[in-house]
């Protein structure tokens, strides 16, 4: 009678009659309460019915009988996740994968788990995995494509909702949110394309607004002009946050096209409105470097001193910074950038002392058999050209030169090694990055080099085998992608630290920490040398070293070598870098525009005893000699 019962509740499910097969599987538990078969399916079904407490419950009697497979796991950690038991379905969900690697429903929830704790990192690994598993899961690969932007992989996240968007044409919210991740990766002529189609198709003004802000970006006055047009007679009405960055966006789009008078009117209107933002000063900063009126001056500084938010705070000091190094008024740009430094370096950890043993570590892991043994699993036909550096160093304006020759792609600032180290240590339950380095092999280096060849070509847009890459992190990874990439080409980009620190210092950035502070900046300059100097002595394939001044004052002489040493033949083009329509998504994008000057080199030597601080605690870490700053003649 039982097995009769059964054999009904299971022809009911495979004729997808949910409903009739849990009432079967009740009845058969009403009779027989400890029927592990009854329990688990009718689990399965009330945890894919969302209703959840009922699976949880039956999952619990169930394993109070035997151990649960990987599916049965899976369904209860899904229930255990709508009950809101966080722990305990990521305990349940974690077992499962241990069971089955491949199990894509519990890599999907606990996707879901890590999203719903803000771990927008790690949530990518899994829904990775899913759409690994099963390249069709739409909805795994729109979770992916979130979770990349959210923890602003944009550029990894492109090529995802690209895919996405070409299966799903119809589908604006993909079409808009691949526009976006356009802007976000610098190819603004594109986005202008996919944008204006998306809003010839929408009600809502998003569309506009990013289109205005891409047109802001190309400066392009009379398309902007346009756009703000439609907004203003959109349905929708701005709140007056959009109203004012609309307005912002309006007069840095002037400022491109030379109307400095219209655009300075508009930026103070903003401020009479809104005299604490930050952004606004900054505009204004920008569009009247001569200097800002007394009167004008006075509202900031008390903006400043009644701000009570540290964040915010910290940006009015910027944009006040910005004020006077525009004004050549040194003393008081100094002590404005300390000041903002001050108030948000509390808010951003630098953990200096960690970073140094993680360097020290990693000198003595890789040493030159090392990468050797490894490189046996390196792609030999890939050879990219990574740039190795400290942040403020001129990688941009590198970068747009290399891109130039008509061989070379760029991917800019890429988070791609990042990534696929996460997800191989993810994949292979590895707690720490050290432990997953200390196992690896030449066919683990072959499945990385797999992996990141095909994420960063999909970055790049390219199948071209030699792609410039200038991620922040490549000085600390040069090792491990010499050896998955035997035939790259390293450059060590310096630049005078003095010059490099205080660029830092002065640059609100959202993601380096120890720019808040002299002494981190230091520490990060040390570690960098430490790792210049292995790298010299240790990767099989000597890297170049590239002066930032030099590159400035000599740039044929500086690039033809390095271009030439890659296997490329020289082209005149490299010299006309300005004029190639690539894309630039970090802070150097409006230096790189003007092209080639040489007021960047030695700018620190300007500042005078301002500048002893800084000096000192370089100094003091071995970057910097203290006595070049006794006789800056030097």
């Amino acid at each position: 009678m039982l097995r009769k019962q059964l054999r009904l509740a299971q022809a009911l499910e495979k004729k997808s009659q949910w409903q009739k097969a849990a009432e079967q599987y009740q009845s058969i538990l009403a009779s027989f309460p400890a029927e592990p078969t009854a329990l688990s399916r009718l689990g399965c079904l009330c945890s894919r019915a969302g209703k959840n407490e009922i699976s949880a419950s039956l999952f619990q009697r169930l394993s109070a009988l035997r151990k649960l497979d990987s599916g049965e796991l899976s369904a209860f950690g899904r229930a255990l996740l709508g009950c809101g038991k966080k722990q305990m379905a990521a305990q349940i969900l974690q077992q499962s994968l241990l069971q089955n690697p491949d199990q894509t429903d519990a890599w999907y929830q606990l996707g879901l788990l890590l999203v719903a704790s803000g771990d927008f990192g790690k949530a990518a690994g899994c829904f990775q995995r899913v759409t690994t598993l099963n390249p069709t899961d739409t909805m795994a690969a729109e979770a992916l494509a979130q979770c990349l932007i959210k923890s602003g992989h944009y550029a990894l996240a492109r090529p995802v909702v690209e895919k996405l968007y070409s299966l799903n044409p119809g589908n604006q919210k993909l079409a808009l949110s691949y526009g976006q991740l356009l802007y976000h990766t610098g190819r603004l002529q594109q986005a202008i394309s996919q944008l204006s189609a998306v809003a010839e198709k929408s009600a809502s003004l998003q569309p506009l607004l990013w289109l205005a802000m891409s047109y802001m970006q190309v400066g392009d006055k009379s398309c902007f002009d346009a756009v703000e047009s439609k907004i203003s007679s959109a349905n929708e009405t701005l709140s007056p946050k959009q109203s004012q960055e609309l307005r912002l966006w309006r007069s840095r789009c002037y400022m491109q096209v030379g109307e400095k008078e219209s655009a300075v009117s508009i930026i103070r209107e903003v401020l009479d409105e809104q005299p604490d933002n930050a952004t606004a000063w900054q505009y204004l900063a920008d569009a009247v470097p001569s200097g800002i009126e007394e009167c004008r001056l006075s509202i900031l500084r008390e903006s400043i001193n009644n701000e009570s938010d540290p964040m915010r705070l910290g940006g009015l000091y910027f944009a006040l910074g910005r004020i006077y190094e525009n004004a050549s008024d040194k003393a008081k740009e100094v002590a404005a950038y300390e000041k903002a430094n001050e108030v948000i370096a509390p808010r951003r950890h630098y953990y200096g002392k960690a970073l140094e043993e993680s360097t020290a570590e990693l000198i003595d892991y890789f040493s030159f058999q090392k990468i050797k043994t490894l490189s046996a699993g390196g792609d030999k036909t890939f050879r990219p050209i990574f740039v190795l550096s400290m942040p403020r160093s001129g990688t941009t304006l590198l970068e747009q030169v290399l891109g130039s020759h008509s061989k070379v792609a760029t991917a800019g600032e890429s988070t791609v090694m990042d990534y696929v180290l996460d997800q191989r240590k993810q994949s292979l339950a590895f707690r720490t990055r050290s432990e997953y380095l200390r196992s690896l092999t030449a066919a683990e280096v072959a499945l990385l080099a797999e992996e990141f060849r095909e994420m960063i070509s999909a970055v790049a847009d390219s199948d071209s085998p030699v792609i410039v890459e200038k991620g922040m992190n490549n000085v600390r990874d040069a090792g491990l992608l010499a050896a998955m990439f035997p035939e790259a080409t390293f450059v060590i980009l310096e630049r005078h630290p003095m010059d490099v620190g205080w660029g830092c210092f002065k640059q609100n950035f959202s993601y380096q920490n120890f720019s808040y502070t002299y002494d981190g900046i230091a520490s990060e300059f040390s570690r960098f040398l430490s790792l210049k100097k292995h790298w010299l002595e240790s990767l099989p394939k000597r890297p170049w070293v590239v002066r930032y001044e030099d590159m400035v004052l000599d740039l044929r002489g500086t690039i033809k070598p390095l271009v030439e040493s890659c296997g490329l033949t020289w082209e005149e083009g490299c010299l006309e870098f300005q004029q190639r329509q690539g894309s630039i998504a970090t802070a150097s994008m409006n230096q790189v525009r003007r092209g080639l000057y040489s007021d960047s080199v030695n700018r620190w030597k300007m500042y005078g005893v301002l500048m002893r601080p800084l000096c000192k605690a370089l100094a003091n870490r071995g970057v910097f000699e203290f006595s070049d700053y006794e006789n800056p003649a030097l």
